[in-house]
């Protein structure tokens, strides 16, 4: 009877031993297998925010080598949503230090102010999707407030524009606007070093964002740009609308 329980306290042992290695496993996030990572205030949240590079990397790096601190039960602040290339997704949640994916076993990225800063640096500045390439250009064109051009503001932004933010219908006025030389305002990315001091005209930013629908891919500023009108561009942008118009 002895040998018969001591069996068992063996195996109950083991089998709680396993289900415990089981409950608090980490499993690494493989950066190359990853293609977004979001930040959102809940579950139900459809206001997400995309990392960018930098975020996403350091986001990964703090997970992989996050430490384990237990069982913890906690309103999340922040969900972070992974989506992998495969298709598949990710979900963790998040308060402070803390975080968890699968169940309330957590991990420390031992930074209380880590998550919180990436949601406050994409809440400071616009994003495109808060614009289309018209009420874009309108807002950069209002910023311009001096006669002196040297000292017009940027218009800083982050550079995600989605590969569809400029459409067909946007097309027709954005041509109207390839000439006009009025003063606007620069691209600015909140995570440039350098801010420029010249100007950028209507025309050149009307022109990006037809060569952009043009070529099917997005906007790409980079850290500032303070566009000008190129003629050849524009001849060819409005020879390539009429065909398209024609056809």
């Amino acid at each position: 009877m002895k040998i018969i329980l001591s069996f068992l306290l063996l195996t109950l042992s083991a089998c709680g031993q396993n289900n415990s290695k089981t409950f608090s496993e980490k499993h690494p996030i493989q950066i190359d297998s990853v293609e977004n990572i979001y930040i959102k205030k809940s579950s139900i949240d459809k206001d997400s925010i995309k990392l960018n590079d930098l975020q996403k990397e350091a986001f990964i790096e703090k997970w992989n080598n996050s430490e384990s601190v237990g069982l913890y039960n906690y309103l999340p602040e922040f969900w972070i949503i992974l989506k992998e290339k495969d298709g598949s997704i990710r979900k963790f949640r998040t308060n402070n230090d803390k975080i968890k994916e699968n169940n309330d076993w957590s991990f420390s990225i031992g930074d209380t102010a880590f998550i919180n800063s990436i949601w406050k640096s994409n809440n400071l500045f616009p994003r495109p999707e808060q614009y289309d390439p018209i009420t874009f250009i309108n807002s950069v064109s209002r910023i311009v407030n001096s006669d002196n051009k040297t000292l017009i503001p940027c218009m800083t932004m982050l550079d995600e524009f989605p590969v569809d933010w400029v459409k067909k219908e946007h097309i027709d006025t954005l041509i109207t606007m390839l000439d006009s030389k009025d003063s606007c305002g620069c691209f600015l990315n909140p995570l440039s070093s350098y801010i420029p001091t010249g100007f950028a005209e209507k025309g050149a930013y009307a022109a990006i964002f037809i060569k952009a629908y043009k070529d099917k891919q997005a906007v790409l500023f980079g850290l500032y740009a303070c566009p000008k009108i190129d003629k050849e561009l524009n001849e060819e942008l409005i020879n390539w609308w009429n065909r398209t118009t024609d056809e």
